[in-house]
């Protein structure tokens, strides 16, 4: 079976790392980005089954959801540190993860998305 590919995004490029790190040994194909530039270039590249990105760099402003022009049937998931928004208003989002990330809500937040 194939794996299952994640773009995850996040300006504090160890951030993203880490969280690749962890998904690429709980069984997924991850891609990285640290940019929107890359974001949507790896997305309709790759075409992922799911986009981990941090909210404040997905261009979220006053709770709307700009990435959608970009990427209009991406499933995303949001990572937020305290201080960011916990909403967004995305037709494809499935919600939000505070971060720090606790590793195992991430992964069961992303199994139920990708219902595996």
């Amino acid at each position: 079976m194939e794996k299952r590919k994640i773009v995850v995004a996040d300006d504090h490029i160890q951030t993203a790392i880490n969280i690749a790190n962890f998904l690429d040994f709980s069984g997924f194909k991850t891609f990285q980005a640290y940019n929107m530039n890359n974001v949507v270039e790896l997305c309709k590249r790759e075409n992922p089954d799911l986009l981990v990105i941090d909210i404040k760099m997905s261009g979220i402003i006053n709770g709307d959801c700009n990435i959608e022009k970009e990427l209009p049937s991406q499933k995303i998931l949001f990572l937020a540190s305290e201080n960011e928004p916990k909403k967004a208003k995305c037709r494809n989002s499935f919600g939000v993860i505070s971060k720090p990330v606790d590793n195992d809500i991430l992964l069961d937040r992303i199994k139920r998305i990708l219902k595996i």
